[in-house]
């Protein structure tokens, strides 16, 4: 089972045990969390968030069949990668949706994108398969998720970044890279 279907799962499954729910396709690029919820492409959604035709999340909100689930699409034509401007302002209105629960369905990869909507949530959820390269892609990602939380502990104090930094760029035995 893929990423994208474990969220419209979650999701549901939030929703049927009474919890206010709001699922987000956050593959950007590559969205269709739509065809898992059983839902036509015709909605708004974040291309024209991003684009400024919508001001504002909640307008996009979708209704879905099961009670509790509302839903964000994400949309055709998004390029995967957004400004930096614009992923602030997603991030900013992420965390202003009303509901008990936030679903995000991001896409595989760490990206910038993708570390930040992870370090939103208080608590996450990684998908892999039983493979090794599978398992690595997900330590990786891992790797890359606390650099960044780190770095950006660091931003306002140059000296502790440059010497992080410079110890991220030395190998395992020291070497450097």
């Amino acid at each position: 089972m893929g990423k994208t279907q474990i969220a419209a799962n979650l999701a549901i499954a939030l929703a049927q045990a009474g919890k206010s729910t709001v699922v987000v396709d956050l593959d950007l690029g590559g969205s269709n969390l739509h065809s898992h919820l059983g839902l036509p492409n015709r909605h708004a959604g974040l291309g024209d968030y991003l684009r400024a035709r919508t001001a504002d999340l909640k307008d996009l909100l979708v209704e879905t069949r099961v009670d509790g689930l509302r839903f964000i699409p994400g949309g055709s034509r998004i390029m995967a990668n957004i400004a930096y401007q614009q992923k602030r302002r997603l991030l900013r209105h992420l965390l202003a949706i009303e509901a008990d629960y936030l679903v995000l369905d991001l896409s595989a990869g760490s990206s910038y994108n993708n570390l930040d909507f992870f370090a939103l949530a208080p608590s996450g959820m990684l998908v892999t398969q039983p493979e090794l390269p599978s398992l690595m892609n997900m330590l990786s990602f891992l790797k890359q998720h606390m650099l960044r939380r780190i770095r950006q502990e660091f931003a306002t104090e140059h000296r502790m970044r440059q010497e992080f930094n410079a110890l991220t760029k030395r190998s395992m035995d020291g070497s450097g890279v």
